[in-house]
């Protein structure tokens, strides 16, 4: 991961698909079976332009558009399944899945406002924002973030109501509520919009899925819980970590320019040694939480404990999948490391793109694109122009040449 990122990580410990779709007649594909075996052809191509893939599998993909693949003002959105096969046919200009949900955003104009809908084509709110994105979503019940005259709200799909666009940026979600800004501070409020706390606090970190969270109000730092309520005042010899999660993990702290941790009850379990902010990803599967530390622009790997797994040796690395394996970049070059900071074998390439949730990357040789698991074998040979992953299934939509139209191969 790029040090600039580190924060980014620790927000949203995830893998991100974008895609686009359009409307119109059943598509001409040829239907394949993507338990055919690696390369097999699932959907010979046929989409000119392609958008974002959801987790079902579901693509958008846009008819009329121009010779050379741009979207027009008569361009339409529809959706494909995985099999190439057009599931909905709409008139939208554009549609989009919303991460982390079933939903869909859709643009009756082009740069027109958002709506709401769901992947069936149900439409739940008329367009309304200039951008949406999910809040929560608990027991079956969504709230959403939406951006107009950017500032940010707060729509509640279940009662049909939108609090006022209060935010200055993007609300993150904390319990039964979210955080706000105002004037370059923050504060809690519930979903309707209600405030729980005033905006007086110099910023709030991230709830995640616990009840509490991180947070400076002047030289006070301290945990407030979910209800706006300090929990516990702290007493450190250093700078607190906005973006460290309450996960049981050690914490971030920074003194003198530098970065150490704290352990879970706030003692000092490693002076400042890291460049920039030490990042702590816990992980569902026993052993595999990990952190990474910056040193001179290099990025070197930690143990859940904080202790050192391997000196810096990269200028990024990814997050990590449910295996512990990741890709990094060193210089021109990729490779994969496990969490133990061993490097595994990987074929010459130019480049290898981030692991997707089932284990599979892209990566690049002499200029074509092939696919690599995480044990670096070479499940599809770099013979295609470009290759774009599903995120959760064995899938990648391919073109063999770079004018082509798009297909969908399977990875096994």
């Amino acid at each position: 991961m790029k040090k600039q990122g580190f924060i980014l990580l620790a927000l949203v410990v995830m893998v991100t698909l974008t895609a686009c779709g359009g409307p119109g007649a059943e598509s001409s594909s040829a239907e394949g079976s993507a338990g055919a075996g690696a390369g097999s052809v699932v959907a010979a191509p046929f989409a000119e332009v392609i958008g974002g893939t959801d987790d079902q599998g579901r693509t958008v993909v846009y008819t009329n558009v121009d010779k050379t693949g741009v979207l027009t003002v008569d361009s339409k959105a529809n959706l494909v399944d995985d099999k190439g096969k057009t599931v909905l046919s709409t008139d939208f200009r554009d549609l989009r899945p919303i991460f982390g949900s079933d939903y869909y955003a859709f643009q009756e104009v082009t740069d027109g406002p958002w709506g709401l809908m769901t992947a069936e084509g149900k439409q739940l709110k008329a367009p309304f924002a200039e951008d949406i994105a999910l809040l929560s979503e608990k027991d079956g019940k969504a709230v959403f973030s939406y951006k107009k005259d950017e500032h940010w709200g707060v729509y509640d799909l279940q009662t049909d109501s939108l609090t006022d666009a209060m935010s200055e940026g993007m609300p993150l979600a904390a319990g039964a509520g979210f955080v706000y800004s105002k004037n370059g501070h923050m504060g809690l409020a519930a979903n309707d919009g209600s405030l729980l706390t005033e905006a007086d606090f110099d910023w709030i970190g991230l709830f995640g899925d616990s009840d509490e969270a991180l947070y400076k109000r002047g030289s006070e730092q301290g945990i407030l819980n979910t209800s706006g309520q300090v929990v516990r005042t702290l007493e450190i010899d250093g700078a607190l970590q906005p973006a460290s999660l309450l996960n049981g993990l050690p914490v971030s702290y920074k003194k003198d320019g530098r970065w150490g941790l704290l352990d879970k009850d706030f003692k000092v379990l490693r002076q400042p040694f890291s460049d920039q902010a030490v990042v702590m990803v816990a992980s569902e599967q026993k052993g595999q939480s990990y952190g990474l530390y910056d040193e001179k622009g290099r990025i070197g790997l930690l143990n859940a404990k904080g202790d050192l797994v391997r000196k810096p040796f990269a200028d990024e690395i990814g997050a990590f999948t449910r295996d512990g394996y990741a890709v990094y970049k060193d210089g021109g070059h990729g490779g994969i490391v496990d969490v133990n900071g061993k490097d595994i074998k990987v074929p010459k390439n130019q480049g290898i793109e981030n692991f997707n949730e089932l284990g599979y990357a892209a990566f690049q040789q002499d200029g074509a694109w092939g696919l690599l698991d995480e044990k670096g074998k070479v499940v599809l040979k770099p013979t295609y122009a470009e290759l774009r992953l599903f995120n959760k299934a064995p899938l990648a939509w391919f073109k063999e040449k770079p004018k082509d139209k798009w297909g969908i191969v399977a990875l096994k």
